[in-house]
């Protein structure tokens, strides 16, 4: 678990770069006794820890061309304002694997929480970034069933894993890129809403 730094700290300037790219994951030292003002993700083989990853006011989490980011169960989230937001930024070629069961981008339901929370106020996906949906069983718990959210329009975007991925009731889903189901387990249910192809 990076960084190699213990008990309580609070990065307020500076970047700290995630760039590993082994066969064994690099996990994201994160909670609340651990808070980042900027952080970039190069490599290819880096995961979140099983703590929150917070982001100081005026934050800033971009996963570039080649970063791979892989998320389960806990978030990105952080305290800022309109005055001093944050921002989370995926780069043209960039990869993140969401395994949270509600999705990517939304609030807190209960204990359970989307990949980035919304207190995170400025989401950019840029053009050719790719959002794979991937929750499986094994190893995570539950069917795979994720949902699907809808709050802003996504490039490419994969359904893998298994079990139903589907968007809210009534919900429009905006594709700018490509939709593409991997493998034969995951499903797609549109729950009786519309998938908007807008590329």
């Amino acid at each position: 678990t990076e960084p190699l730094m213990d008990g309580l700290y609070q990065i307020s300037g500076g970047t700290v770069e995630f760039g590993y790219d082994g066969i064994t994951p690099q996990n994201i030292k994160g909670g609340n006794t651990h808070l980042y003002q900027n952080i970039i993700f190069t490599g290819n083989s880096v995961y979140n820890s099983n703590t929150n990853i917070h982001l100081n006011p005026n934050g800033t989490f971009t996963i570039k061309d080649t970063g791979v980011f892989t998320i389960n169960s806990e978030c990105i989230f952080g305290a800022g304002t309109a005055a001093n937001p944050q921002t989370f930024t995926m780069e043209s070629g960039a990869v993140m694997n969401v395994g949270n069961e509600l999705g990517f981008y939304g609030p807190l339901s209960g204990l359970n929480s989307p990949a980035v929370r919304d207190n995170i106020e400025n989401v950019v996906l840029q053009p050719n970034s790719t959002i794979n949906y991937y929750r499986s069983n094994p190893p995570l718990a539950g069917t795979g069933a994720q949902v699907v959210t809808t709050s802003h329009p996504y490039q490419h975007l994969i359904f893998s894993g298994t079990g139903m991925k589907s968007p809210a009731p009534g919900a429009t889903l905006e594709i700018k890129g490509n939709l593409t189901k991997a493998g034969t387990t995951a499903s797609f249910g549109h729950n009786e809403g519309t998938v908007l192809l807008s590329g």
